[in-house]
């Protein structure tokens, strides 16, 4: 037996009847179930206080480019985009790993350890005072210079 007969493969169609399998029909409607859950999640995440400093970092960069051309304002967009992709699809590669070596990935089990909560809780720290104004991190020269260039 082929292997598209055995497995569900967005896009294939059945060999010999020519219509969309039952098992395909799910598989979409499963797909966009969950793209709509992700959808909502996302909008309740961005609700949470701990989101506020990336929002307001973000802000910040908006204000930054106010007067900049529109398509070095569109390349910053899709840039910020791919970071935001690449760092969830890093994360999911973590995890498949973890799921691949026999381990358990359980969402947020990290937050148990006192001492992941304290560092996390000094990285929060350090955001707010940087936000505050108390400090501010600098890119090295020669990288400023490049950034600015484009």
């Amino acid at each position: 037996m082929p292997l598209t007969d055995r497995i569900a493969v967005p896009g294939s169609i059945s060999v010999g009847s020519g219509m969309a399998t039952a098992n395909e029909n799910s598989t979409w409607s499963e797909l966009v179930r969950f793209l709509i859950f992700g959808f909502i999640g996302g909008f309740i995440l961005n609700l949470m206080p701990c989101v506020l400093p990336v929002i307001s970092l973000k802000i910040f960069g908006f204000i930054q480019q106010a007067g900049q051309s529109r398509a070095r304002i569109f390349r910053s967009g899709l840039a910020f985009i791919a970071g935001i992709f690449a760092w969830f699809l890093g994360l999911a590669l973590v995890l498949v790993i973890i799921k691949s070596a026999g381990g358990q990935p359980v969402w947020a089990a990290q937050f148990t350890n006192p001492y992941f909560v304290l560092f996390m809780s000094a990285v929060v720290l350090v955001f707010a005072l940087n936000l505050f104004g108390v400090f501010e991190i600098n890119l090295p020269q020669w990288l400023s210079r490049r950034c600015r260039r484009r």
